[in-house]
């Protein structure tokens, strides 16, 4: 799947109907989480099999290599790298690679497991990836709305993301979402992912920020599709992003892995609401469809709460 021209559309259906999808020249995801899960694409991505049940740092074992069978580590991983070092990276301190390490150990220990064994994952290709690079991946979300970040690359990044929710008059969900992302290099390192436990998958997802461990694009089957948009209010100050990660904030990486495997909720079962108030160093939207007629909503997420969400079927009709 191509990055820079995205296109992700994951549709949710009744639990007795089923949604006939058509695709010419989109690169297109599409997830049903009423039955099935498919993709349709004029390229399809490598399909990585993430398994719960094996110990953290070996679930990974793979990935890396999967994604260096199609392209080079210098056209993907190096340019993306070399693009990320420039502009937001290389203005940060011994300190904060080191507070970025120690908050993943203390509040997301399992992440922190994956993480190393990814690292080994890099090194066994032959190239030296540090954990502590890594969790500045994690974090890239919540680092690029700081004042770190180059003032050229910023308005870039404004403009990344788009997702959409709608109801067909058969009360079918539509969720799609893309992902206008650079540099084009990132399309490169993009992966088809399902997640499984006790053999069987329990949400899939498709996005090249995987080696952070976390997806950003995802469903699961009878709960929910969710994706998310870039939310630029102001330039943080980056002491404060700092400190809310050193205090727990969940990565935006993690929060739709972490929602969907820990929580175990439904839509009906507090799933919007934990979206709504869990706490986060940045703002985001975030985009849900469920299983059912009626069930979509856009948040706008501030770092503790949300500034108001729209709900599918909400306002007047165009």
């Amino acid at each position: 799947v191509g990055v820079a021209c995205f296109v992700a559309a994951m549709a949710t259906t009744l639990a007795r109907r089923r949604i006939s999808p058509v695709c010419s020249t989109a690169w297109l995801l599409l997830l049903t989480l009423g039955f099935s899960a498919c993709t349709l694409a004029t390229q399809v991505p490598p399909r990585f099999v993430l398994d719960l049940d094996k110990p953290p740092s070996e679930r990974w074992r793979g990935a890396v290599e999967l994604v260096l069978a199609s392209h080079s580590f210098e056209s993907g991983f190096g340019e993306t790298f070399a693009q990320y070092n420039k502009t937001l990276y290389d203005n940060l301190k011994p300190h904060h690679w080191k507070l970025l390490v120690s908050a993943l150990a203390e509040h997301f220990p399992e992440q922190a497991e994956e993480l190393a064994g990814l690292a080994k994952e890099f090194q066994k290709q032959g190239h030296y990836v540090s954990v502590e690079y890594l969790a500045g991946w994690v974090f890239s979300h919540e680092l690029g709305h700081t004042d770190l970040l180059i003032p050229s690359q910023r308005s870039e990044i404004s403009k990344s993301c788009t997702g959409i929710v709608v109801e067909d008059a058969d009360g079918s969900i539509l969720h799609g979402a893309n992902m206008d992302q650079s540099p084009k290099a990132v399309r490169k390192l993009t992966l088809a992912v399902d997640i499984m436990q006790k053999g069987a998958v329990i949400m899939s997802g498709v996005d090249w920020y995987w080696f952070t461990t976390g997806v950003t694009r995802v469903v699961r089957k009878g709960v929910a599709a969710l994706s998310e948009d870039w939310r630029g209010l102001e330039i943080l100050d980056h002491r404060t992003v700092f400190e809310a990660i050193r205090l727990g904030a969940v990565p935006q990486v993690f929060l739709y892995r972490t929602v969907l495997q820990k929580y175990s909720v439904g839509w009906s079962d507090g799933l919007v609401e934990v979206l709504r108030s869990v706490r986060m160093a940045a703002p985001m939207y975030i985009i849900a469809a469920g299983p059912a007629s009626g069930q979509g909503v856009v948040i706008a997420r501030s770092p503790t709460s949300s500034d108001g969400d729209l709900h599918l079927g909400a306002g007047p009709e165009p």
